[in-house]
């Protein structure tokens, strides 16, 4: 029996803004529009929220829902808008770290190299099904490469970058010389597809929950595009 479930976009983050500075623009750049140097730069990996990005996250937006679970990416702009959101709400909902509800794997952005932070700072959060993973407990910074869902094309990378220390800023700076040399080739938009459906598997709860994740990620459930922190219902 299917389910509706809300599925909530991250607030706008660092790369958001720094994209519109890039082409002088007032609204958000389109993928296909996005500043090259922008997109593949090292400053913005896994980028938090802007000030007027926290500033988007009224608790009051959300405050009538009745949940007992927030599952949300790992990505650093997700868990800030979730835990903004809902910390503070009166069903005192659990955090579950869900990291096929990450952005498809296209920019800097997107390659999740603060987890340790965001574990530090958000303790309280459940990270158990990243935390499953024997390197990820090693190298937390590196789980968007142990989740990259065609395990080919990750072997294909880890062996772009064996010459560097896993983990290091050498390895981040070259895993971004991959994807620029190969854009949409760590995770084309088919198995961006598959993996985005197969997510649907890991949120199966019973008690009422919500999702915080990524453009691309809910225009995959739903076909349409929606704005930062805004939120629409998904059949699950």
């Amino acid at each position: 029996m299917e389910k509706k479930v809300l599925f909530i976009r991250h607030a706008e983050s660092e790369y958001n803004l720094a994209q519109r500075i890039a082409k002088n623009s007032d609204i958000e750049v389109k993928l296909e529009e996005e500043d090259q140097n922008v997109k593949y730069s090292s400053k913005l990996c896994d980028a938090p929220l802007t000030k007027f990005g926290r500033e988007q996250c009224d608790p009051t937006k959300f405050e009538d829902l009745r949940i007992e679970t927030v599952v949300v990416s790992p990505l650093k702009r997700a868990v800030e808008t979730a835990v903004l959101l809902f910390q503070d709400h009166s069903n005192k909902p659990k955090f579950v770290i869900e990291p096929y509800l990450r952005e498809m794997f296209l920019s800097a952005c997107d390659f999740g190299v603060r987890l340790q932070e965001t574990m530090n700072e958000y303790s309280f959060i459940d990270y158990k099904r990243l935390l499953s993973n024997q390197i990820i407990q090693q190298h937390p910074n590196m789980w968007s490469l142990e989740f990259i869902y065609n395990q080919n094309r990750a072997n294909l990378l880890k062996q772009y970058i064996h010459e560097t220390e896993y983990g290091s800023q050498a390895c981040i700076e070259k895993v971004l010389e991959y994807m620029k040399q190969h854009p949409i080739e760590v995770e084309t938009f088919e198995e961006n597809t598959k993996r985005v459906n197969e997510c649907k598997k890991y949120l199966q709860f019973e008690e009422p929950f919500v999702c915080v994740s990524h453009s691309r990620t809910i225009q995959t459930l739903t076909g349409q595009f929606i704005h930062n922190c805004t939120g629409i219902e998904v059949n699950l």
